[in-house]
C-alpha cells in the first residue's frame, strides 16, 4: 500500500511540476533493484522526492554523493499504513 500511495503521489506531482520545466521529481520505492535508482540520482539529480522509508534509507546508506541533506529546506515524512512502525532513529 506504501508503494502504491508513492507512486500515485510521484505521478500528481510530475504532472503539476512539468508546467514549470525545471523541476525533477524522482520516486524511490521498495521492490526493486536500487542501482538504477542511484545511476538517475548521480546523472540527474532531483528537486523532489517521493520514497517509501525503506528505499529512503537505503539510498542514504548506499553513499551516493550526489545523494545529500545538506541543503535540504523541507522534509515530509507521512504515516506509515502498515504494521509495521519505523523508529526514527532509523533516520538520524
Amino acid at each position: 500500500m506504501v508503494r502504491e500511495l508513492a507512486k500515485q503521489i510521484h505521478e500528481v506531482y510530475s504532472k503539476l511540476l512539468e508546467a514549470l520545466g525545471k523541476f525533477r521529481v524522482q520516486l524511490l520505492i521498495g521492490g526493486s533493484n536500487i542501482e538504477p535508482d542511484k545511476q538517475a540520482f548521480k546523472e540527474l539529480g532531483a528537486n523532489f522526492i517521493i520514497a517509501t522509508p525503506g528505499k529512503l534509507k537505503e539510498m542514504m546508506n548506499s553513499k551516493v554523493e550526489e545523494f545529500s541533506f545538506k541543503n535540504l529546506n523541507l522534509f515530509v515524512m507521512g504515516k506509515r499504513l502498515s504494521g509495521n512502525k519505523t523508529r526514527t532513529t532509523d533516520f538520524e
